[in-house]
């Protein structure tokens, strides 16, 4: 809720996102454990097919001072 975010901290939360190179994430999979498979597309996807292609992957984080 961004109005109680102002009216409690004083400003507006940003949309603020995080990415990490894959040969970082796959050093991490590996180190715990996680099973994961490395493909390259058979074609280039566009910016929507991506964004439904990987919907189901992203997790909200939420951060509380």
């Amino acid at each position: 809720n961004p109005l109680k975010i102002v009216i409690e901290q004083g400003t507006l939360p940003q949309n603020v996102n995080f990415a990490i190179r894959g040969s970082l994430a796959q050093i991490f999979l590996e180190a715990n454990g996680v099973a994961f498979q490395v493909r390259q597309p058979a074609v280039a996807l566009s910016a929507s097919e991506v964004a439904e292609a990987t919907s189901s992957m992203v997790i909200p984080v939420e951060c509380i001072q």
